[in-house]
């Protein structure tokens, strides 16, 4: 996230820039449509990075729940 939020802010505030000038070059379409490009590699760096936040505590609920069969079992449940 040290990397990915703070590139997308700048993609983002380089974006709107450009899109504020009335004239438009060729230079600043095709930064345009590589900006529009890369905000689908950054939703794919998101999701990611959250699948990841989110596997530690998968994996405490997975042994949490390993843990109660344990003892439901040795108390015939």
């Amino acid at each position: 996230m040290d990397y990915y939020l703070p590139t997308a802010v700048k993609f983002l505030e380089n974006y709107m820039e450009y899109d504020k000038k009335e004239v438009k070059g060729a230079n600043i379409r095709e930064t345009q449509e590589k900006i529009r490009d890369s905000l689908y590699k950054f939703e794919e760096a998101f999701a990611h990075q959250l699948d990841n936040l989110y596997s530690d505590k998968a994996l405490d609920i997975e042994g949490d729940i390993a843990v109660l069969e344990s003892i439901m079992k040795q108390e015939g449940l």
